[in-house]
């Protein structure tokens, strides 16, 4: 679905709506001025980059209309569609390394506020947990 917009910030609130409104697998195409961003529902709103208009192409790979959608997911949300991992998985695993790394931020922000030595090094401690369980 091509969907032209005013402005290129937009909200995604009203992607999800047209999404809900036609319970269908769809792809939108959105176009400002001469640009194009590819977006798509699954599991969450998938968002590929802002790319010239005449280059915005979306190649259709798959023996299935499964694994045609498969691919089409994995190109606009920069998936690995050949991985041992589903892109259910892939999409659940970023998503665990995001919520990981805000919480990082967010302890490593308490810590340099923090004035009690010792709430500081349990802090710290935490900090270094998280960061094994990302890399781990």
């Amino acid at each position: 679905m091509q969907v032209a917009l005013k402005r290129k910030d937009y909200d995604s609130k009203n992607i999800l709506m047209l999404q809900k409104l036609i319970p269908q697998k769809m792809v939108f195409a959105l176009q400002f001025e001469e640009q194009t961003q590819f977006c798509i529902f699954h599991t969450r709103l998938q968002q590929s980059e802002w790319m010239p208009t005449g280059e915005a192409t979306i190649s259709l790979q798959g023996l299935t209309l499964d694994d045609v959608w498969n691919n089409i997911v994995a190109t606009i949300g920069g998936w690995d569609a050949q991985a041992e991992e589903s892109i259910e998985e892939q999409i659940i695993h970023r998503e665990q390394r995001e919520k990981l790394l805000r919480q990082i931020e967010s302890l490593e922000k308490q810590c340099r506020a923090e004035k009690q030595t010792r709430k500081k090094y349990e802090l710290h401690q935490q900090i270094l947990r998280l960061k094994e369980t990302l890399h781990g």
